[in-house]
This record gives structure tokens, sequence and C-alpha cells, in this order.
């Protein structure tokens, strides 16, 4: 019961007082062209001044190195295969203590590289029965999110041992039940031994654990009113699709902030996709109290249902990562007046914020 009443209280904070949106500037776009459209925005990251990004390169994956004015500085080639250090599906770049961790689910293994491109390890994990959807590295474990039957899953590091599970009051039994029942997916952050959940459904809402799988807090926030909870629906041509807004897609945690981008919806008919109507921003959230203490947004930058990615946040504003919606990318290279020959497939645009 104690749980649920500083859950109420958060959402009240949350929706006690409106913040007024602070404009930002742009003081810096970059090109992407070999950014892989498949979940680019789960496959790119900034650590220490670079931004590092994976490409299906078709024989083999391969992770560009940009400086901080956007020249690659170089390329890791990841082969395609079973043996070691090698990936047969790629779906989630992390980086943490100057090691590069990439999820292979169908593998139910995490490869890891050093900065310099050389295999350091292979860490295999048993989840039988388990759909692994996103993960988190702490200093001595690796933290992964499932939606079957456990919400996170607690491993060794070294050993890819179990260590501690949390488990969902309703275990799905079949891949029909799961994409029939309510969405669970979300995505994992992770700072100073937290560990943030933060969910692509309405409401929005941000769990938050500590390194033992308990649950501190949850924020809960009135975000997107009007906007159509985020599922599986059957596909025009065949299948299903994750249709709907979505409400945490990504998160970028400081020491006492949590910055989550919001405004991104995504839906299907005959002729393919089609990016729903948004209303972009960035919401800085007080990480103890989830009030809210700021809206950021720039005015150069166009409203898109493709969604805006976070990628750092420090003295000289944030980073943002653009892709998948050629208009808004035109648009932002045309209101900066910055020069093109051919449209580049992604954009990394830095957000100047007083």
């Amino acid at each position: 019961m104690k749980n649920l009443i500083y859950v109420f209280l958060l959402f009240l904070i949350g929706c006690s007082r409106q913040v007024s949106l602070q404009e930002a500037s742009i003081t810096q776009v970059i090109f992407l062209d070999d950014v892989t459209y498949q979940n680019a925005g789960m496959n790119i990251a900034a650590y220490k001044d670079h931004i590092y990004y994976m490409e299906d390169a078709g024989t083999d994956y391969r992770v560009h190195v940009l400086d901080s004015q956007g020249e690659q500085d170089s390329v890791i080639t990841i082969p395609k295969g079973k043996g070691p250090g090698e990936m047969t599906h790629n779906w989630r770049l992390k980086i943490f203590d100057d090691m590069i961790y990439l999820l292979d689910e169908s593998q139910n293994k995490i490869v890891v590289y050093d900065l310099q491109g050389e295999p350091v390890d292979d860490i295999f994990f048993d989840v039988t029965g388990e759909r692994i959807t996103d993960f988190v590295v702490l200093p001595d474990s690796i933290v992964l999110e499932g939606v079957f039957k456990n919400k996170l899953l607690k491993l060794d590091k070294e050993t890819g041992d179990i260590l501690a599970k949390l488990e969902y009051d309703k275990v799905y039994q079949s891949i029909n039940e799961y994409f029939s029942s309510e969405l669970r997916e979300g995505v994992l952050a992770s700072h100073d031994g937290r560990i943030y959940l933060g969910y692509y459904n309405k409401p929005f809402r941000i769990d938050i654990f500590s390194v033992d799988l308990e649950q501190e807090k949850s924020i809960v926030k009135d975000y997107g009113e009007g906007y159509e909870t985020c599922g599986w629906r059957s596909h025009p041509q065949g299948g299903v699709a994750l249709m709907g807004h979505q409400m945490v897609y990504n998160m970028f945690i400081t020491e006492s902030e949590i910055i989550v981008p919001f405004g991104q919806g995504l839906t299907y008919d005959k002729e393919g996709w089609h990016f729903m109507d948004v209303e972009n921003c960035v919401y800085v959230l007080d990480s103890e109290s989830g009030k809210t203490t700021r809206k950021i947004w720039s005015s150069l930058l166009p409203m898109s249902g493709a969604g805006y990615t976070v990628l750092s946040a420090d003295e000289r504003g944030l980073l943002l990562f653009l892709m998948y919606d050629d208009e808004a990318v035109q648009a932002v290279l045309d209101k900066t007046q910055t020069p093109y020959e051919e449209l580049p497939r992604g954009l990394i645009i830095r957000l100047a914020v007083e």
C-alpha cells in the first residue's frame, strides 16, 4: 500500500503544474548516411564525445565511430555468424565503461567489443521461453527486459548466470497470447546503480528499480491525452505490427534528471507505414520527485511521428538523433540552411539550451 500511495503522489505532482516551453537553438547538424533503418534509434549511442551507430552491411555488421564534428574516426567490423564475437541478429547497442555491448536476441547472447574493435567476450544466457527486448549494463551485472514471464532478469556479467528475477503477475504462455494482450514493451536505462524502465503504451510511466530489482518508485504523467495507445495490431498485409503512439521510447539519465523525448507514433495501411500526428518536445524530470522541471524544443525542428532520440546531455545542450522521416530531415536542413547534395538517411542535431 505504501508503494501505491507514493506512485499516486508522483502522479499528482506531474499533473499539478504546467511547464512552459523553453526555446532551444540548433548549433550543430551531422549527416548519417550508412545507418541501418531497422531499429536505428536503439543502435546508436554517444560516448566520450564520439558517436557510435550500427550498419548492417549484408555480410557483416559495422559500428561507425564519429568524432564530435561528425568526421569518421573508425569502423568496427563484427562478423555475422555463430562463432565467438559473431552475431546473427543485432537488436541493441549499449556502451559502458569503455566497452561496446551488442544484444543478439536470436542466439541469447551479448557480444562485447572494446572501443578499438577487438572482441572481448560472448555472454550467453538461458532464457528459454522468454523474449528479450532491451538491456542495460551495470558494473557487475547486466539487466534484461522480458515480456512473457520476467519483467527484469539480472545476469552475472562474467558467466551469464541469472542472479535475480522480477516476474509478472500474469505469465504469457504463447506468442499468440502475447500479441493479443496488453503491450508490455518498454526501454531500459541506468545510472548510478538505478534501473529505469519506461513503457511504450499509455499512460506515460517510468518505473525505477534498485540494483536488486526492488521497485523504488513510479513516475506517471498525463502526457499524450488524446493519443492512441500503442499495441500489436493486425497488419493489412498479414501478421501483426506495433502501432499507435509510443509514450516512453527513449530516456537519457543524469545525476539528477530523467530526460525523455516525447512524440512518436506509427501506423500501417495497405500502402505501407505512416507517421501519426504528434507534438514533439523533450521533457526533463527530476529523478527524485518526478516533477517536470523543463519542456524543451526548437521551432526549427519539425513535428515528426518518427520521434527524436536523446543521445546525450551536457553543458553544450542536448544531442538528438532523427531518422526514418525524410520530410522532417529535409525540413531541418532547409530551416537551418545546411547545404547537402543528397538527402542523408539520418541526422544528429545538437540543441543549445540556456
